[in-house]
């Protein structure tokens, strides 16, 4: 039996032991990358996108120009340099430049001291900040020494964390799509534009409700600490990029070269 509600599957039963879910998760860096991507080709860039929210847009431009305002203080605020404006194959690679386009800082500047337009992007970027450190938990201490409780780990079924990934950010993404849907004057392809893509949409909604069940299921079978760090494919990818090494110039190993 799969798990799912109107949107997409997120999970289904282990055939081998009924009792458990299998649950499907996204990897998170890639997903951080691609809501940054989607901003990122809002109006510049490729300009496969131009994102518009409830009468406000939200803009590349608006990231640049935090960071040409901050350029120009000897005291920068941010750590926005032209890698995280001026992707280019290289640097959209780095989950580092991601995060901190899309953090904290770069949205609280830009409510303080940029122009009301600004502002949806600020809060987009804001939600995906709170986002990933929700589902990038990985030490006991980071939490504290930054100062940001969302980088506690997990340690109670009724986690206050767990209504804001389920209500406050994908009732932010589904009210994006309504508002979009319902946008008049335009066609099927240029509100597609407006929003994320479908796939990176498809992506939060199932890491999220995956996550969030997983870690719940964990605490009450009396794991003390969850770090949804763990969900990530790190694991996954070193492996078998340790066997990648091993065969050097062999692309098509046969099963006893790999084994």
């Amino acid at each position: 039996m799969h798990r799912a509600d109107k949107e997409t599957i997120y999970s289904t039963t282990n055939v081998l032991a009924p009792e458990r879910q299998i649950y499907f998760i996204s990897d998170v860096p890639h997903l951080l990358k691609t809501l940054r991507n989607n901003l990122a080709n809002s109006g510049s860039g490729l300009k496969t996108r131009y994102l518009w929210n409830d009468g406000k847009h939200l803009l590349w431009s608006h990231v640049r120009q935090v960071f040409m305002e901050d350029s120009k203080t000897e005291l920068r605020r941010t750590k926005l340099t032209p890698a995280h404006v001026d992707l280019n194959s290289y640097s959209i690679m780095k989950v580092n430049l991601a995060a901190q386009v899309m953090s904290k800082t770069v949205s609280c500047i830009m409510k303080a001291y940029m122009p009301e337009d600004t502002w949806e992007t600020a809060t987009f970027i804001e939600i995906v900040d709170r986002l990933f450190d929700c589902l990038n938990v990985r030490s006991k201490s980071e939490g504290n020494r930054v100062k940001k409780t969302d980088l506690l780990p997990y340690t109670d079924v009724e986690d206050k964390r767990f209504e804001f990934l389920l209500n406050d950010v994908l009732g932010y993404f589904k009210n994006w799509k309504f508002s979009v849907e319902n946008r008049e004057g335009f066609n099927t392809s240029e509100k597609s534009k407006m929003f994320i893509s479908l796939q990176t949409y498809k992506g939060l909604f199932v890491t999220i409700n995956s996550v969030v069940e997983a870690t719940k299921y964990l605490l009450s079978c009396g794991v003390k600490e969850v770090y949804t760090n763990s969900f990530c494919q790190d694991p996954l990818e070193s492996h078998f990029g340790n066997h990648r090494g091993l065969a050097r110039r062999n692309d098509n190993p046969t099963l006893y070269a790999f084994g």
